[in-house]
């Protein structure tokens, strides 16, 4: 059975002992008022993180119940927090730009589960191998083939197989806009994305497992293009993301894992390309939001002019000073992690969709792509020193001020 990782048992016992003796003083006693919140703040580390704006209206009730609490006759509009709204508008875009959501990704409706995302690909009827499949991949996709010798000589039986592997295989991540990634076997996941003949995060895992085997991505196994769709065959990594062990960590741990991290990235980025060769592994833009954000070499001025643009950039020393490779979407959902003994070790890296050579800025400017003013993640004050913001402050705060004024005009 996977080991809890909080509340700490041992809080458990302390806590009842707690109730016990104060039971023995008195039996009318009122038990909920001796739990301690550091109690309720484990706890709550268990459930799952609410939204930035869930958060906020948390905080502002616990503000207006403390006044309460000292002046039950308190004027609540005195203390509500005056800018209450225009913190909310920020946490709304956090949100937001987290989830990945927009016009065409609202959230479903209270106790509404979004469709299956591999319900999209039952009508798929095309299935071509785009990147060589491994002798493990093909010995699994072979072991759901309906003939009784498992071979897949045509292409119904090939996309039967498929199916069959996706639906029987268990179901590790999903967002039923974005995709959906299987575990297929001990060692095999399947990676389930819509395409237009990008394939990045598989180049890039190739040149990872090619020229710096150190980092500890997954090994590429084979990619199969399916409809419109693109099934991306990987290792898989045993192991959890940061993010569900981030509010257990103590200050030393957290500060283990940032020394990893940095050792990870300072050896990722160790790998240069010359003067003016960047904008991906490819030689196209990746990364969120790309034409709102000035450090992107192809920065649009669609949110607004020329002048305004280049006046920006004027901030900012000459670009063409060569690139190194950069993830593009560190965050703790893409961190994988375990606990042994004591210590947590960082296991993987995943997710490299907007990888590629940029900038040696580029990296900081996306890592901090989802902070607001209203943040409260510790996260963000633990970041690998060889890509935290400090050491690009001034294309950082450009970036920042450009991020600011797309959204507002």
């Amino acid at each position: 059975m996977e080991k809890s990782l909080c509340p700490d048992p041992s809080l458990n016992r302390d806590l009842m002992r707690e109730f016990e003796r104060a039971l023995e003083r008195n039996p009318t006693v009122n038990l909920k008022a001796l739990i301690p919140d550091s109690y309720l703040q484990q706890v709550d580390a268990q459930s799952e993180s609410p939204t930035d704006t869930a958060k906020l209206n948390q905080r502002t009730v616990k503000e207006l119940q403390d006044a309460l609490r000292d002046d039950p006759e308190v004027d609540l509009l005195s203390v509500f927090p005056p800018n209450y709204s225009r913190r909310r508008h920020f946490a709304a875009q956090t949100d937001e730009a987290k989830t990945g959501s927009g016009k065409d990704e609202r959230p479903m409706p209270p106790n509404v589960m979004p469709p299956d995302f591999r319900k999209r690909l039952d009508s798929v009827d095309t299935a071509e191998i785009i990147f060589p499949l491994s002798k493990d991949v093909t010995t699994l996709l072979t072991s759901f083939s309906n003939s009784p010798d498992g071979s897949m000589d045509t292409e119904q039986s090939f996309l039967l197989a498929i199916r069959r592997m996706l639906w029987e295989s268990k179901k590790i991540w999903e967002n039923p806009i974005r995709g959906i990634v299987v575990q297929c076997s001990d060692d095999i996941v399947a990676k389930v994305i819509t395409t237009k003949g990008d394939y990045t995060e598989y180049t890039s895992l190739q040149y990872l497992a090619e020229q710096i085997p150190e980092i500890p991505a997954p090994r590429p196994c084979g990619l199969i293009k399916f409809g419109s769709f693109c099934i991306i065959f990987m290792s898989y990594i045993p192991s959890m993301t940061l993010s569900k062990a981030w509010p257990c960590l103590s200050h030393e741990q957290k500060i283990s894992v940032q020394h990893q991290l940095d050792g990870i990235f300072r050896k990722l980025r160790s790998v240069r390309k010359a003067d003016g060769h960047y904008l991906g592994l490819d030689g196209g833009v990746k990364g969120n939001e790309p034409n709102t954000t000035i450090n992107t070499v192809a920065c649009s001025t669609h949110h607004g002019s020329t002048t305004y643009a280049a006046f920006l950039r004027s901030f900012l020393t000459d670009p063409n000073q060569g690139s190194v490779f950069t993830h593009g979407d560190i965050r703790q959902d893409n961190i994988l992690v375990k606990l042994d003994q004591d210590v947590w070790i960082v296991t993987g890296i995943i997710d490299w969709e907007d990888s590629g050579f940029y900038p040696d800025y580029h990296e900081c400017t996306q890592l901090t792509r989802t902070l607001s003013v209203i943040e409260e993640d510790d996260w963000y004050l633990y970041l690998p020193a060889s890509i935290s913001p400090s050491q690009f402050p001034i294309r950082w705060l450009v970036d920042r001020l450009w991020d600011i004024h797309t959204k507002t005009t």
